[in-house]
């Protein structure tokens, strides 16, 4: 007695909305949780907020798209669902863009630059 084929598709469309939801969850929590004093910047929450939604185009997985979306090259070279990829890729940059703007203005609220670079490890920062 196997496991049918929509139960394995399900399973699949299940584990794929749980490794989203993290992602959700603690974007709500940054979110909401600080006052906007010692909190996020609100450029930092604009570019987490645009890195979420955007992150939230590969929800399904890329096969499922495939199939919803016309599979035929609309630009000459990719596909609807190639650039719901691409746009994934952009939100982990922007992701990257709030995480760096969050660290240099916490090194500016503890009042120190940032540390040269050095051939022997990072130095520690204690505010």
């Amino acid at each position: 007695m196997g496991v049918s084929d929509d139960a394995v598709f399900y399973l699949l469309l299940s584990t794929y909305g749980l490794l989203h939801l993290p992602v959700v969850i603690l974007t709500v929590l940054i979110l909401t949780s600080h006052t906007f004093s010692d909190g996020p910047t609100a450029s930092s929450r604009r570019w987490l907020t645009l890195a979420t939604l955007l992150h939230l185009s590969m929800v399904l997985p890329p096969n499922v798209w495939a199939s919803i979306l016309p599979y035929e090259c609309t630009l000459g070279f990719a596909s609807v669902t190639d650039l719901l990829q691409w746009l994934y890729v952009v939100s982990l940059l922007l992701y990257f863009v709030f995480l760096r703007a969050e660290f240099k203005r916490n090194m500016e609220v503890c009042g120190r630059r940032l540390p040269p670079p050095s051939g022997r490890g990072a130095q520690s920062i204690a505010c």
